[in-house]
């Protein structure tokens, strides 16, 4: 009984996985992990941004209302839940937006993170997002 050598017989056959098999794995997985450890090392500052970003417009937007519907100044206090890089536009020293009973503001730009956040105008008081 004469046996062919270049055909393994099944019960010849080693299980394993090729070089190339594993580097392909290996790439798709340290791909995965950059993805991931970028996605998750900046989602906590831009989502406690985002919020602080909302209430504090929300606030903004019901303190020109409120001085709208009274015809008396309403100062709105700067969030305190972050720090602000900047609020350019204020007086030195202020810690408010103030919006007047015409419609006005004291207006100005608020950073936070390094990042525009809102822009009050100080003629129509209108806030909006850059």
């Amino acid at each position: 009984m004469q046996r062919s050598f270049g055909t393994p017989q099944p019960w010849q056959r080693q299980a394993g996985f090729t070089l190339i098999e594993l580097l392909v794995v290996l790439a798709i997985m340290s791909l995965v992990a950059v993805i991931a450890a970028t996605t998750l090392s900046r989602k906590p500052g831009f989502v406690a941004r985002s919020r602080v970003t909302a209430e504090f417009k929300a606030s903004l937007l019901a303190g020109r209302d409120r001085a709208r519907q009274t015809g008396v100044a309403v100062a709105v206090p700067l969030p305190a839940d972050l720090e602000l890089d900047a609020a350019t536009g204020l007086t030195p020293g202020a810690h408010a937006i103030t919006f007047f009973a015409d419609g006005s503001s004291s207006g100005g730009t608020v950073s936070i993170a390094g990042r525009p956040t809102l822009r009050i105008d100080w003629l129509t008081g209108a806030i909006d997002a850059p």
